[in-house]
C-alpha cells in the first residue's frame, strides 16, 4: 500500500511538471482535423519502487485496465464552460496499472476538428482534466484496488500542464505550427525556483526520461527547427526528442516550428 501511495503522489508531480516518460502525438488530417493525445509511461519507475520493497509481495498484485468516457462526466460538469465541453466531450482516458509486470500507463486522447481548436486542446488539457476532478477519484481507485468506472473523475493534478508552459505558446494554423518561448525572463525565474530544484533532485528516480512530440502530417514538410528533430522518409512525420535536463535547465530546446 505504501508503494501505490507514493506511486500516486509522484502522479501528481508528473502531471503537475509534465515529466517522466511523455509522447505527445499530433495526428493532422487534409480538412486539417485529426487527433492529439498525450502518453505517460511510469513504468520504469514502478519498477525501481519494486526493487525498493522486494520483500512487499502480498501488495504487488494490483492490476487495473480502464478506459474512461469523458462526455459522461463532462455533459453534467457545472464548471465547463459550452466551449470546453463540446471540444473536449469525446476525448478519452485510458489508465493501465499491472504491478506484477511492473506496468503503470495513462493516456488521453482527444479528437479536434480544426487547427484553432487544436491550439485550444493542447492548452487546457490539464486544466479541463482538473476541473472534471480527475486525479482525485483515479488515486482513490489505485489504492482501494477497484477497476475504474466509466463515470469516474480521473484527473487533475494541475491546472496548466507544464510549470513552465505559461512562459511558451504553441501556434497552429494550415500548413504552419510552433512552440516557442514568449517570457525569456519569467522562465529563467521559473528555472531557479524552489520547485525546479525539487524535480532535479528527484532525477534519480526518473530513470531514462524522455519528452517526444510527434507530428503526423497530411502533406510533406517544406521545412523545420527545434533540437532533437528527426523526420520520416514520406517527410510527413516530425519527432521532437526531449531529455529531463531540457525540461529544467534548457527549456529553449522545447521550441519547434514546422511548415507543410
Amino acid at each position: 500500500m505504501k508503494k501505490i501511495k507514493f506511486i500516486v503522489a509522484i502522479l501528481g508531480i508528473c502531471m503537475l511538471s509534465s515529466c517522466i516518460n511523455i509522447e505527445e502525438r499530433i495526428e493532422i488530417n487534409n480538412d486539417n482535423s485529426g487527433n492529439y493525445s498525450l502518453s505517460i509511461d511510469l513504468s520504469k519507475l514502478m519498477s525501481t519502487l519494486a526493487q525498493m520493497s522486494p520483500g512487499d509481495t502480498a501488495k504487488q498484485n494490483k492490476k487495473i485496465d480502464s478506459l474512461i468516457v469523458l462526455k459522461e462526466c463532462i455533459d453534467t460538469a457545472s464548471n465547463l464552460t459550452p466551449a470546453e465541453k463540446a471540444l473536449y466531450r469525446n476525448s478519452t482516458l485510458a489508465i493501465k496499472v499491472d504491478e506484477p509486470n511492473n506496468i503503470f500507463k495513462m493516456k488521453v486522447f482527444c479528437p479536434f476538428a480544426n487547427m484553432a481548436d487544436l491550439a485550444i486542446v493542447k492548452k487546457n488539457l490539464f486544466s479541463v482534466l482538473g476541473n472534471l476532478g480527475i486525479t482525485k477519484n483515479a488515486a482513490k481507485s489505485l489504492l482501494s484496488g477497484q477497476s475504474l468506472p466509466a463515470t469516474a473523475n480521473i484527473g487533475s493534478a494541475s491546472k496548466s500542464g507544464s510549470p513552465s508552459s505559461r512562459f511558451f505558446a504553441f501556434a497552429s494554423a494550415p500548413g504552419k505550427i510552433s512552440y516557442t518561448v514568449t517570457d525569456k525572463a519569467g522562465l529563467d525565474k521559473e528555472m531557479a525556483s524552489d520547485s525546479i530544484m525539487q524535480m532535479k533532485q528527484m532525477s534519480m528516480l526518473m530513470g531514462d526520461f524522455s519528452y517526444n512530440t510527434t507530428f503526423v502530417l497530411p502533406s510533406a514538410v517544406k521545412k523545420f527547427s527545434g533540437p532533437g528533430s528527426s523526420i520520416s522518409a514520406d517527410k510527413k512525420t516530425v519527432t521532437f526528442k526531449r531529455t529531463f535536463d531540457d525540461l529544467t535547465g534548457n527549456q529553449e530546446n522545447l521550441e519547434y516550428k514546422i511548415e507543410y
